[in-house]
Parts: structure tokens; sequence; C-alpha cells
């Protein structure tokens, strides 16, 4: 087979790396993966030496329009392709207004066409009190999953979804095959410490950490989870902190529910404790980074109870970080171009004896 263009290193692959691979595209497409040495190498040639090359990363937690709204796929593609990673799942509460109805949807599908330059999956959601009938077309329209919050991030944007309509959403699902993720805090336990934090006016992170309890994210994670076994449906918990999540998430599967937790890149890399004093609100995210859990979680990801990593990559102007008080510092950071290079390194760090495959594996 004659090829358009041949690329050769150390090719990884999902279950080995090839060293003196070689990679074979033909019209814009993979046609061949196997050893240099059987390959008639294209003119169109590349040798990377013993680099690594990985296929493209799927990068499973984005938010692309929170602030510059369908404008900001244009940026953030370009942040995802620059650090490796080549599709993007992008949640559903754009600026002004959340992906909640089929118009909405096409209308993000368009800007998907003019601004990104790398692939992009979508997730839908739906507002309170409107219940399901606006989900079947965004299914139809090709939608992979949907997305809701158990606490007020914002009353149109992020708005909250009481667990009666979870319930109803958990059973419109069941007959789908999508599931229904949730970003995981009480409101009434997180309302009443950051009230009281505020009052305290100490302005470090540790703060942001305490006003956000590991019972506030994992009170609503056990609810969530319980009303989806129920229902026979999908629960997928979008970020956890705490090793203690993922091993109820596992409880769920070992039953034989359909159950799956996901890790943020940042959960793995700081420590509030080691770097807040550093970067005080520029690491802000929630549910916040928990002190001394760094290594108990990167446990959790070797003993398979990690479904996936992803960055929930959230890029804010500095402003937006540099508050008076760190309770109204805007919550989330980058993290597209650094996913793949931190993680990488996190591997190593903790001798994988493989970080090129787990790598693979999970991002």
């Amino acid at each position: 087979m004659e090829f358009d263009k041949t690329i050769s290193g150390r090719v990884v692959t999902p279950l080995k790396i090839i060293n003196n691979g070689c990679i074979g595209i033909k019209s814009g497409k993979i046609a061949k993966i196997d050893l240099i040495s059987n390959f008639s190498l294209s003119s169109n040639h590349y040798d990377f030496g013993k680099s690594f090359i990985f296929p493209g990363i799927i990068d499973g937690q984005t938010h692309s329009g929170s602030y510059q709204g369908f404008k900001g796929i244009e940026s953030t593609s370009r942040s995802a392709v620059s650090g490796g990673v080549t599709t993007i799942v992008d949640m559903p509460y754009d600026n002004p207004f959340p992906i909640t109805n089929i118009d909405l949807l096409r209308e993000k599908i368009r800007a998907i066409h003019q601004y990104s330059i790398c692939d992009i999956a979508l997730y839908g959601t739906i507002l309170p009190g409107e219940g399901v009938s606006k989900l079947e077309k965004m299914i139809d329209e090709g939608i992979v999953a949907v997305k809701i919050s158990s606490i007020e991030n914002h009353p149109t944007r992020f708005p909250r979804v009481p667990s009666n309509e979870i319930l109803s959403l958990f059973d419109f699902l069941s007959s789908k095959n999508i599931p229904l993720g949730l970003h995981n805090e009480d409101q009434e336990i997180i309302n009443e410490k950051i009230s009281f934090y505020r009052k305290a006016k100490n302005n470090d992170i540790l703060v942001h950490s305490e006003s956000r309890p590991l019972a506030a994210e994992l009170s609503v994670t056990a609810n969530f989870l319980e009303l989806g076994a129920l229902s026979n449906a999908h629960a997928h918990i979008v970020h956890l902190s705490h090793n203690r999540g993922f091993k109820m998430v596992q409880n769920y599967r070992n039953d034989g529910f359909k159950a799956s937790g996901e890790l943020c890149v940042h959960y793995l890399w700081f420590d509030p404790e080691l770097d807040g004093k550093k970067l005080g609100s520029l690491m802000k995210v929630n549910p916040p980074i928990r002190n001394g859990e760094k290594n108990h979680l990167w446990k959790s990801l070797v003993d398979g109870e990690v479904s996936f990593v992803s960055s929930d990559h959230s890029s804010w102007p500095i402003e937006n970080k540099k508050t008076k008080s760190i309770l109204d510092a805007g919550p989330g950071i980058p993290g597209l171009e650094t996913l793949l290079p931190c993680f990488y390194t996190l591997a190593k760090k903790n001798k994988h004896p493989n970080p090129e495959l787990i790598t693979c594996e999970f991002l």
C-alpha cells in the first residue's frame, strides 16, 4: 500500500508500545500501524526517533462557553490541540444560556463548525421545572450525556435540579444509552458554611476547602448513585475529590449497577497545604482540592476505581480570580494544554511500570 504520509517513533496504542513503530496515513485516515521494518515509507515521512507518538487524547470534561459563550469554542479548541487533545466533551453550561433545547443545541453545533479545530462531543441539560420533554430531540440530535447540578451555581446558566426531578430524569434515561452526570455538592450544607466563613473573614485557599466540606460532596453523591441504581439508569459523577467517592461508585458497580466516577487532573496534582500559599484562588475549583488526598486518589486510579481523568477546563480572566474574598473568586482553572503532560508526569513520579499505557488508558 502506498501512503500519503508515514510517521515513525515509539507508537503508543491502548494495548502496547511499538518501539521502532510506524503509522501509515491514507486519505487523512490511519491505514496501518506496525513496525517500521514492515513499511514502505512515504516520500512524505516524519521520523520522531525515540519520542512517543500518542493517539489523540480525549478530554471528558471542558467548559468552553462559560465566559465567552460559543465564541469560547475557538480558544478552547486551540488549547486542546496544543496539548495533544483531539476530542473534547463539552459541558452544557454556556453563557448566557445552558443547552436546554434543540434550538440552542443546533446553534452550538453551528458554532463548533465555525470555530473549532478539534472534535467536540456535547452534553445537554434541563432547567428546573421543565421536565424531560425537550431531551428527546437533543438525544436524537446526538448529545452524548445529560448533566445537572445539585447546587445552584447560577440561577439560569447553572441551576439546581431537585431530587424529585432527578428521579424523573433517571426514569426517562433508563431506556436510553446515555448517562446522567452530576455536579455533586449539597446546597444547604455549603450555604451554611459559606455564611460562617464570610463572618470569619479569613481569605486563604483553605477557607474555600472548609466552606465546601467533604460531607457536602459525598452525601449528594450517595443519594444520586442510589437514585440511578433504583431507576436502572447510568449515574455518572463528573468529579470526585476524595477516594471515598470512588469506593462508593465501585460498590455500585460491584452490585451490577451502571455507575461511573470521573477524576480531574488537578485533584492529583495540587494540595492546598503545599500549593495554596503560592497559588491561592488560582487553584480554586468546585468541589475543592482536598488536603493530603492526591496519593490516595492515585491509588484509586491504579486500583481501577476511576473511569477516566479529565481537565474540567474552565478558563477565566485573571480578574475573576483576584477578588477581595476568596469566597467570591471564580471557580475553575485551565487545564487542556497540561492534561497530557501533567498526567504522564504523575505516572512517572508514581513509578508506574507503564506510564505511557496508563496515560493512554485514562485520558
